[in-house]
């Protein structure tokens, strides 16, 4: 009855951030170090004492533990690794509302059956390359167990030796909206210095950074008011799969010259299913 259910529901079946707005709350930045870190920390946010916390829904999707599985010692337990991360069998995400609640863990086939009806690639396939490349001999692996509606769910994770988790097949492709930080700023620090900042970050259930921008200008002015210097960069990243891009310059305002400084910004923010969402402006800076 599940799948049925669920195959109802299939044309409106998107991932989360298809219609991810571009603004949140302001949340605290969080970078986990190592693995264990990165479980604790989800443990912490999203265990079951802090769904029930939160949500005051024992149901809810949680991490309810992990289990460390050893190193990865030769190239054939790589191969054993990447089957139980990427084969039919195992599970995977699917979003199929444009609520954060509305998902299932399904198993890996049945996204690879459905990916047509969906008109979409399945996102764990379209990011697979990327994650394959970046594993290798000598990783160690952990066994995650999750739960939603008093269903158990087991997802591995391949992570560096003594460092940060490289990929793992459910956490890690759910966004964690409350992680998201941002900053949206276009002030004066005095009446000749005025700075403009925009930037955001967002993270995934095991504190992994999705991606990542940031435009910053700072246009300094003289007594007179001439434009005297202008500092100006802007810096993205992202994980697997994910495209981030952001850019800033100068359209008008010659130091030295002019009395104001106009600029243009961008970003951009393409999930590994495609649908490039993004922002643009512009802003002028002058002595007060």
């Amino acid at each position: 009855m599940r799948i049925k259910r669920f195959l109802c529901k299939v044309s409106y079946v998107v991932f989360l951030m298809w219609n991810m707005p571009m603004t949140a709350q302001v949340a605290t930045s969080v970078r986990p170090e190592t693995w264990k870190e990165q479980l604790e920390y989800t443990l912490k946010h999203h265990g079951e004492e802090a769904v029930k916390r939160r949500d005051g829904n024992e149901t809810g999707f949680y991490l309810k533990g992990y289990a460390y599985r050893g190193t990865i010692d030769s190239e054939r337990e790589l191969e054993e690794v990447k089957s139980r991360l990427f084969s039919d069998v195992a599970n995977t995400v699917c979003y199929y509302d444009k609520t954060h609640d509305a998902y299932d863990v399904v198993s890996v086939g049945l996204m690879r059956c459905l990916s047509g009806v969906m008109e979409r690639p399945v996102m764990i396939d379209v990011i697979r390359g990327d994650c394959e490349k970046g594993m290798h001999v000598g990783m160690e692996t952990i066994e995650l167990e999750w739960c939603r509606n008093g269903n158990t769910y087991r997802s591995w994770a391949v992570a560096e030796k003594g460092g940060r988790i490289v990929f793992e097949n459910i956490g890690c492709l759910i966004a964690d909206m409350e992680s998201m930080v941002q900053c949206d700023r276009d002030s004066a620090e005095s009446e000749r210095e005025k700075v403009f900042e925009k930037s955001c970050t967002l993270r995934n259930l095991l504190g992994m950074e999705l991606y990542s921008y940031r435009m910053y200008c700072r246009s300094s002015f003289g007594e007179d008011g001439i434009l005297k210097s202008v500092q100006m960069r802007a810096k993205q990243s992202s994980a697997f799969g994910w495209h981030c891009s952001a850019d800033i310059y100068t359209e008008g305002g010659a130091i030295d010259q002019d009395a104001y400084h106009l600029c243009h910004w961008k970003n951009e923010v393409t999930p590994p299913w495609g649908s490039t969402v993004g922002e643009s402006g512009t802003f002028t800076h002058k002595k007060e």
